[in-house]
């Protein structure tokens, strides 16, 4: 795989590290995404709130990655800021990190392309050159279409893109057109629902579908209770 990848259109797209910084995980009957984070010498590991919901220090959480399903052991879990669905776990193990990812929104901007990794449905593809068959995330894309503050310190970013379940806990990012610098500045965490009418068996049924609009709860005031 070429250190950078491009979309038909040339959007950068991040470096193979960022890949390789985001897992699929397993708590209880959820099936969700997550990523490594490594902070002043510290390393973490952040996901969306409710793919751990019920999850307590000294329990077990199962990581698939390069090496298959991997064990490890919660030794701390925190929501530091209760109006955003982030949950930060440091674990009873290193998992990769990538060192040159920036966890910040700097440069970003309405209608900046960018994208979100993750694993929909618990797929992971492993088809990719160089892989070596591990399984990666899938990579969506979407355009920055607002924000808006949720708390204090919190905020909420909304991508004009298609979530699936599976996706939530994943890093959502851009890149910098000018610098070439990966930029994590969130985590996927819901996606919105419209209602619609079909028709089932010659009667109308009411609906709901995917609207077409990505959560993603801004990642910044986590880290910086943590640091």
């Amino acid at each position: 795989m070429s250190n950078l990848l491009k979309l038909p259109n040339h959007a950068a797209l991040p470096r193979i590290g960022l890949l390789e910084q985001v897992f699929r995980i397993h708590h209880a009957d959820n099936v969700g995404s997550g990523f490594t984070v490594e902070l002043n010498g510290g390393k973490y590991f952040v996901t969306a709130a409710h793919v751990v919901k019920g999850l307590e220090a000294s329990n077990i959480l199962e990581f698939t990655h390069r090496n298959g399903d991997v064990p490890c052991r919660v030794l701390d879990i925190r929501r530091p800021v209760s109006d955003l669905d982030i949950a930060i776990l440091r674990l009873d193990r290193d998992l990769y990190s990538w060192p040159d990812v920036k966890y910040n929104a700097e440069g970003l901007y309405l209608g900046c392309e960018c994208g979100f990794l993750g694993f929909p449905f618990g797929m992971s593809a492993d088809g990719l050159p160089d892989s070596e068959g591990w399984p990666t995330p899938f990579l969506k894309k979407g355009w920055l279409a607002g924000s808006k503050s949720v708390s204090s310190t919190g905020r909420r970013f909304f991508l004009d893109g298609h979530n699936n379940k599976g996706f939530s806990g994943g890093p959502a990012f851009f890149v910098n057109p000018n610098t070439g610098a990966t930029h994590v500045f969130g985590v996927v965490t819901h996606y919105r629902k419209e209602p619609t009418e079909r028709e089932d068996n010659s009667a109308i049924k009411e609906i709901t579908v995917n609207a077409g609009i990505v959560e993603c709860d801004s990642l910044m005031p986590i880290l910086r209770a943590i640091d």
